[in-house]
């Protein structure tokens, strides 16, 4: 198989989605998914994907580089979707999905690490 086509596992749905140079993170292949998810249900929808895990079943900070982490994430990601809020029976208080739709989509997803290092001259 193609390193640039990656396995999303959604519910009991399989995409097969082409990442190309694989220059996009773990958030952009989730959305991919979460829309083809949509357009193969019926009647149509949207959905946002809450988590992402590695066929191991760690958690994929949204925003790995498909081609930096290659050996963390794997050829098979598995996205979970946000329950709709409407249905009385979701659970919207998982706090690893709050995290990771809140690293992903909310204001952490500007937060960086820098590493700064001084030299005495």
């Amino acid at each position: 198989m193609d390193k640039s086509i990656k396995k999303v596992f959604i519910e009991r749905k399989m995409f097969e989605i082409d990442c190309d140079l694989c220059t996009q993170d773990i958030a952009w292949l989730a959305i991919s998914a979460a829309y083809s998810f949509g357009l193969s249900s019926y009647p149509v929808s949207r959905y946002i994907p809450c988590l992402a895990t590695n066929k191991g079943g760690e958690i994929l900070h949204p925003k790995l580089c498909l081609s930096k982490y290659e050996k963390l994430i794997g050829d098979e990601i598995y996205v979970k979707i946000k329950p709709d809020s409407q249905d009385v029976n979701s659970d919207n208080s998982n706090q690893d999905e709050l995290n990771w739709l809140e690293q992903a989509f909310g204001n952490e997803r500007f937060y960086m690490n820098i590493n700064l290092k001084y030299f005495n001259i």
